[in-house]
């Protein structure tokens, strides 16, 4: 039933964001509304991507991406509407690379960031260039390539010195290089890059945020701090904060919430508490049951479950186990 749901909601959000000029015919009228229609598309696919992940959404942003692409090329539109176009189109790639790097798709993902990137500096949009580079940088992390991702990073630091007028963006070139810092056992590095985050945080915490910028809070700075701190092998600091934000983080943001009950399995495994692992790691499945569907979760949560095969004498870890294989 978990799985049809998440198909009928990956092929519903397909056909909604698909509702615009696809194939625009040539010499059609665009307008202000079009490009409206195209960052309204990636507004709602980011706030689903909170709650579901993006395994089952990513086609519908190629698809609205695509809408984007036609327009530019077939469409009848003046110098405004042009610079209006290339800014929603490139938010919408940057959507399409989000989510399909949350599906595990990473060539598509890395192809959708460039051609953000792309469109971004045609225009002179600071705000997208920030987001893309960053966006490729936690990619490079998550791929175990922390060194490129500082190079990204190092990109996006720049962009940003542009004026942009972003809430809390500034935020996000920091707590990319706090990853890569802790990936290369730069326990100086993470703290001071972390805290730089935490300042942006307080700065810019009475200002709105456009949707996809909506998931950075106090409750997402301790998630990314208490991963880190995982990779530090500092266990117990990174529970406490991992259950912070765990705490802290509302139903709409179900997939994060996931991520970090998969994380903090893993911090009270090197602490060899597999009781707490296993309760952990059961939460998470209680997520992932209820319409999230996340590569990036079910990757992390399949190295916890090889961990916790070590200790098949404790009763709550053969509980977890026997409901996580059932499922598959």
């Amino acid at each position: 039933m978990r799985r049809r749901s998440l198909l009928a909601l990956g092929v519903t959000a397909t056909a909604i964001a698909s509702t615009g000029p696809v194939n625009t015919p040539r010499s059609a009228k665009i307008g202000i509304a079009d490009a409206r229609e195209l960052q309204d598309a990636a507004a709602w696919l980011y706030g689903l991507d909170y709650q579901h992940g993006g395994a089952t959404l990513w086609r519908a942003a190629k698809a609205a991406a695509q809408d984007g692409h036609d327009m530019l090329e077939n469409g009848l539109y003046g110098d405004v509407v042009e610079q209006q176009i290339i800014k929603a189109t490139s938010r919408v790639e940057m959507c399409a690379g989000w989510l399909a790097f949350d599906a595990g798709r990473h060539d598509l993902a890395r192809s959708c960031y460039t051609e953000a990137l792309a469109l971004a500096r045609q225009v002179g949009d600071a705000e997208v260039e920030v987001h893309a580079l960053s966006n490729l940088a936690f990619q490079s992390n998550v791929l175990g390539r922390p060194r490129e991702a500082m190079r990204f990073i190092e990109g996006a630091v720049r962009a940003d010195s542009a004026p942009h007028g972003q809430a809390f963006l500034s935020a996000i070139p920091h707590l990319r290089r706090s990853v890569a810092l802790s990936l290369s056992n730069d326990k100086t590095g993470h703290e001071k890059a972390i805290g730089a985050a935490r300042k942006v945080l307080d700065r810019d915490h009475d200002k709105p945020a456009e949707e996809w910028c909506s998931f950075l809070s106090a409750a997402e700075l301790d998630g990314v701090e208490g991963t880190c701190l995982v990779e530090l092998r500092q266990p117990k600091r990174a529970g406490i904060l991992l259950e912070r934000a765990i705490r802290g983080l509302d139903l709409n943001y179900a997939r994060n919430r996931a991520l970090y009950r998969v994380r903090l399995a893993r911090a009270r495994l090197d602490s060899k508490l597999a009781d707490g692992a296993a309760e952990a790691a059961v939460a998470a499945l209680d997520d992932l049951d209820n319409q999230v569907a996340s590569w990036r979760v079910e990757s992390e949560l399949a190295t916890v479950v090889t961990r916790l095969t070590e200790f098949p004498h404790e009763g709550s870890v053969r509980d977890f186990l026997d409901r996580y294989h059932a499922r598959k």
